[in-house]
C-alpha cells in the first residue's frame, strides 16, 4: 500500500485529473504554436479567439495528473509514504522539455506489492536534486514556478505505474494520459493529496514515534522502581 499526500502546503486544486480546463495558442491552420501559449482562468466550455482546447491537440483526454496551487519558490517534496506512512526510498531523474518546463521524476517501489511507481512534480523553479539521486519521503526535490506549458505558478502532480524500475517502462502506455492513472481509483493508492501536507504527517508520525519512546522508558522505569 501507497500513501499519496500533497507535494506543497496549499489544497486549492485548480485542475483536477481528466479535466480539460487549459487553452493554447494556434496558429491559423489550428495548429499548437510552439512553445505553448497557455491561457488559464477560463470558462469550462470556451477558449478565447485563436486559441483552442490544449490536450486534445497533444493527442491526451484530458488533463494527466492534479495541478495544486503553489506560491512562487515554493518549496516541493517528495510526497509518498508506504501503508503505515514510514518513509520510503525513491530514485531522481531531472527533465528540462522543449517548452522550458522543468520537472522531476521520482522512481519508487511500493514496499507490500512491490509495484514500481512514478511519481512527477513538474513546472519548477529548480530542481534541487540530480539524475540518479537516492532520497527518502520529505526530502525537498525542487521550487514551484510556471515553467514550460503554463498559465501560472502551480505545481503539477502525476502518478504513473510502471512495469519495471525503468522510467520508461510505464504499464499504461497508451491510455490516453501518458500513462498516468487517478490516484483516487487506482488500487494500492491511499489518497490524502486533498487532505494532507507531507511535512505534516511525517512531523506527526515522529511525535508519535517520539512519545511511543517515552512512554515505553516511563514504563521500564515504573518497573524497576516496584
Amino acid at each position: 500500500m501507497i500513501n499519496l499526500y500533497r507535494a506543497v502546503k496549499s489544497s486549492h486544486l485548480n485542475q483536477a485529473f481528466g479535466e480539460n480546463l487549459v487553452c493554447v495558442k494556434v496558429d491559423e491552420y489550428g495548429t499548437a504554436i510552439r512553445p505553448f501559449r497557455v491561457a488559464g482562468g477560463l470558462f469550462p466550455s470556451l477558449c478565447p479567439p485563436g486559441y483552442r482546447r490544449f490536450y486534445p491537440l497533444i493527442g491526451m483526454k484530458g488533463h494527466n495528473g492534479r495541478d495544486w496551487m503553489a506560491y512562487h519558490g515554493e518549496p516541493v517534496y517528495f510526497s509518498a509514504t508506504n501503508g503505515s506512512a514510514d518513509p520510503i526510498v525513491g530514485t531522481c531523474y531531472t527533465e528540462i522539455d522543449a517548452d522550458g518546463g522543468k520537472g522531476v521524476d521520482i522512481v519508487f517501489q511500493d514496499p507490500d506489492t512491490l509495484e514500481w511507481f512514478q511519481l512527477k512534480e513538474w513546472h519548477l523553479l529548480e530542481q534541487k536534486v540530480y539524475d540518479g539521486q537516492v532520497i527518502k519521503s520529505g526530502d525537498l526535490i525542487g521550487y514551484a514556478d510556471s515553467t514550460g506549458a503554463s498559465g501560472g505558478d502551480h505545481l503539477h502532480n502525476g502518478l504513473k505505474p510502471l512495469n519495471s524500475n525503468n522510467l520508461e517502462k510505464k504499464k499504461f502506455p497508451a491510455n490516453g494520459y501518458t500513462g498516468a492513472v487517478d490516484p483516487v481509483t487506482y488500487p494500492g493508492i491511499q489518497d490524502y493529496q486533498a487532505t494532507s501536507f507531507i511535512l505534516d504527517i511525517l512531523n506527526r508520525k515522529q511525535q508519535l514515534t517520539l512519545l511511543q519512546m517515552v512512554y515505553e522508558l516511563l514504563s521500564i522505569i515504573k518497573g524497576r522502581q516496584g
